[in-house]
């Protein structure tokens, strides 16, 4: 293989990695706005392992709720990312125990969110996906 190709190849590679799983975010964002509501419950509200590179912690929270009688349980606040801004306030406002409203998506009952839509993450992470495509692409010899 040609050592020039070696640098495009792997940004495009993940350049359409980064634009396919945010697309897809972006997508189930959208579609979720008109998802059906129903009640739920939180059940666990914590942290969990973030970026090992920055040696953080991500906000998590798993919630339970029903549909058509069958139990089920989720750990998706939203499509715009783990840490969305919106987050930490229910982080510091919720507790285990607590009910809430759940949107979950009436083709696949399994697929759920706290809350519905998409935010300015959703279409930064679409571009910065695109970045990648664009300059590797340009690299190409």
């Amino acid at each position: 293989m040609n050592p020039a190709l070696v640098a495009p190849l792997v940004l495009i590679a993940v350049g359409a990695h980064l634009t396919f799983s945010f697309g897809r975010d972006l997508y189930f964002g959208l579609a979720s706005r008109g998802w059906t509501r129903v009640p739920g419950r939180i059940c666990r509200l914590g942290t969990d392992a973030g970026s090992a590179m920055r040696g953080d912690e991500a906000l998590a929270v798993v919630y339970d709720y029903h549909v058509g009688g069958v139990a089920y349980r989720s750990n998706r606040y939203d499509y715009a990312g783990r840490n969305s801004r919106h987050f930490r306030d229910l982080y510091l406002t919720l507790s285990v125990g607590d009910d809430v409203s759940v949107w979950y998506d009436p083709s696949e009952p399994t697929r759920a969110v706290l809350v519905p839509g998409i935010e300015r993450e959703n279409v930064l992470r679409i571009l910065f996906g695109l970045a990648f495509l664009y300059v590797g692409l340009a690299l190409l010899p």
